[in-house]
């Protein structure tokens, strides 16, 4: 039995900026209005969007974008300068924003520690990540 009190949607403005300032970045405007509708969640490839912290919510909202960002065993060691991840496949690929609030959303591989150009700017960012959304259907209506 679970005993997680229900997950409240609370997200606002507010917790975001909070954490684009720890972190240095300026999530697209796509981004900021998915984690007001749902702080936390899957698009794509990328099984997790990390949550913003939000107070009224803790329990939801511990393993935030900004505690993901300051683990010293995880993005911060793993990331080039100057980058933050936002998202992860659940294996060695993140979605990253750069400190210098381009705009831009970029693709990050573990393996080779590569950083390359994902989405230039919202509606990239969208169809890619829909696309990848169809693509992860029909695989799974195959099986």
């Amino acid at each position: 039995m679970d005993n997680k009190p229900p997950k409240k949607v609370v997200t606002n403005d507010a917790s975001i900026d909070n954490a684009e300032t720890k972190l240095g970045v300026k999530y697209p405007q796509i981004l900021r209005d998915k984690l007001k509708e749902h702080n936390g969640f899957t698009w794509g490839f990328f099984e997790r969007f990390y949550p913003v912290f939000d107070e009224e919510d803790k329990f939801h909202t511990f393993d935030d974008v900004v505690r993901e960002n300051e683990n010293p065993n995880g993005w911060k060691r793993a990331l080039p300068e100057g980058f933050v991840a936002i998202a992860d496949d659940g294996g060695g690929y993140a979605l990253v924003l750069s400190t210098n609030k381009d705009g831009k959303v970029y693709h990050y591989n573990n393996d080779t520690g590569d950083v390359t150009l994902f989405a230039e700017n919202d509606e990239e960012l969208k169809k890619k990540l829909d696309e990848q959304d169809m693509e992860m259907e029909k695989i799974k209506s195959e099986d």
